[in-house]
């Protein structure tokens, strides 16, 4: 399998260097030279088309919102899986405004570059598995059929998109595809991996969470339920669970992905 290029844009040069080495030493990965200024990423990205980045989030002269703004509206980067890293929390509408434009995952500074790489690794891998080229799923429209689905069914079952658990069940269900359909336990790795760009608890993202899913049971439309959940589906009897709720919608994304794109 040809090794994935990756694109190192941070104005650490130290940091830089020493992320770099890790890609290098693994024949998974080609470490491209580092980039230490966003307005010279512009070029890097055109010229080499990396398959990962990982981006500084603040860099002097343009950050990275503006970047990834640039990057997104010159069509640069549509199938670059785009790690950021951030000294401080963001605010979660900008959380979710870089995820929008290809940010895949947020790191916070200070951060062992081991600790990046290894995480890299584990997102490849998991998109490798499940969307392999034989499987006729391309990498580019990964994402992009993914979330369609997953977002289609939200709302075919009234779940609001202004809810915080709206955002947190989509994720869930992205995970949870490109990792076979696998749930994984919710209050000690699912939970707190959703909360953690924006520096929610598990607790949190639970509540955000069932709050969406009763909302779209109370108010929602029942003959999707129905379709989706089957005819034991009875507004007296209560919503489902946060795990059965993501496990089953998982489920149908990843019937509807191995089908054929209409």
């Amino acid at each position: 399998m040809k090794p994935m290029r990756v694109l190192i844009i941070d104005d650490n040069t130290d940091f830089a260097l020493r992320l770099q080495r890790c890609f290098a030493a693994s024949e998974r990965f080609e470490a491209l030279p580092c980039v230490g200024a966003s307005r010279d990423a512009l070029q890097a990205f055109e010229e080499l088309k990396p398959d990962i980045a990982v981006l500084d989030m603040i860099m002097p002269q343009m950050d990275g919102m503006e970047l990834l703004g640039k990057l997104h509206a010159a069509k640069l980067s549509p199938d670059t899986m785009i790690f950021a890293t951030t000294p401080f929390y963001l605010n979660p509408a900008i959380i979710q405004q870089a995820m929008d434009m290809g940010v895949v995952y947020f790191f916070y500074k200070p951060i062992d570059p081991n600790s990046i790489f290894s995480r890299v690794k584990e997102t490849v891998q998991a998109r490798q598995r499940i969307f392999s080229p034989g499987a006729g799923v391309k990498k580019a429209t990964f994402d992009l059929r993914c979330e369609t689905i997953a977002v289609n069914y939200l709302r075919a079952l009234g779940v609001p998109a202004h809810l915080k658990g709206y955002g947190y069940i989509k994720s869930a269900i992205q995970y949870c595809v490109s990792h076979g359909g696998k749930v994984p336990s919710l209050s000690t790795e699912l939970f707190p991996l959703l909360g953690e760009p924006s520096g929610a608890s598990w607790k949190t993202v639970d509540r955000d969470v069932r709050t969406a899913i009763e909302y779209a049971w109370n108010h929602g439309n029942i003959d999707a339920q129905h379709q989706l959940f089957g005819y034991t589906v009875d507004r007296g009897s209560g919503a489902p669970t946060c795990k059965e709720f993501i496990a089953m919608l998982s489920e149908r994304v990843i019937m509807r992905m191995k089908q054929k794109p209409e």
